[in-house]
């Protein structure tokens, strides 16, 4: 299971990256008048911010997804991993995933709010054509939100794959627990009843 996870961390950097890029260049290209106001100086720092978030898209990919509750194999005994964590069912991905993945692709949304662009990832009141990225959007609403990408979002075909194989893995893997813990109990119940029965 530690493979699987290890992999889909690296899969979901590459779409970090990949996503960073695209969603910039989309608010660049839709936000022209502001893209224009901010001119060659400015656009150019942006792009150096953004090529190092490009560049460390891993490591924020790892950032997000390697607490120990989000992953079974990391914490077998969390009671809040329920039977069906991990599955997907068309295009609906597992939660527990997918919510620390629009944390790290908020983080270009403190971005873009720093260039001007109508993104705002910060608390309070809202005009409807600003874009709104940050955790109040998803309940249970939180005092403290932080950057979160709240619109439509499609895993890539990688992502999609390795959580599948990690969803087998993971159902193969509590079955045997569960089988585990049904011998125990047999076998602390014929001891008991061994000792019972020689008194």
């Amino acid at each position: 299971m530690q493979t699987v996870h290890q992999q889909f961390i690296k899969v979901t950097g590459d779409f970090f990256a990949i996503w960073y890029n695209l969603t910039a260049r989309q608010y660049v290209i839709e936000g022209s008048q502001n893209t224009l106001s901010l001119g060659k100086e400015k656009l150019t720092q942006l792009k150096i911010k953004l090529k190092d978030l490009v560049g460390n898209s891993e490591k924020c990919a790892n950032d997000f997804l390697s607490s120990n509750s989000l992953w079974w194999h990391l914490s077998p005994n969390n009671e809040k991993i329920s039977a069906s964590a991990y599955a997907q069912y068309g295009s609906k991905v597992p939660e527990i995933i997918n919510q620390p993945i629009r944390k790290g692709l908020g983080i270009l949304g403190v971005l873009l709010e720093e260039y001007g662009y109508n993104v705002t990832t910060k608390g309070g009141n809202y005009e409807d054509e600003i874009s709104v990225w940050n955790s109040k959007n998803v309940g249970p609403y939180s005092n403290n939100p932080v950057p979160f990408y709240p619109d439509s979002l499609d895993w890539s075909a990688e992502m999609k794959d390795l959580m599948k194989k990690y969803n087998e893995i993971y159902k193969q893997a509590r079955e045997a627990n569960s089988n585990i813990k049904r011998l125990q109990q047999l076998k602390l119940a014929k001891l008991a009843t061994n000792l019972w029965e020689s008194v």
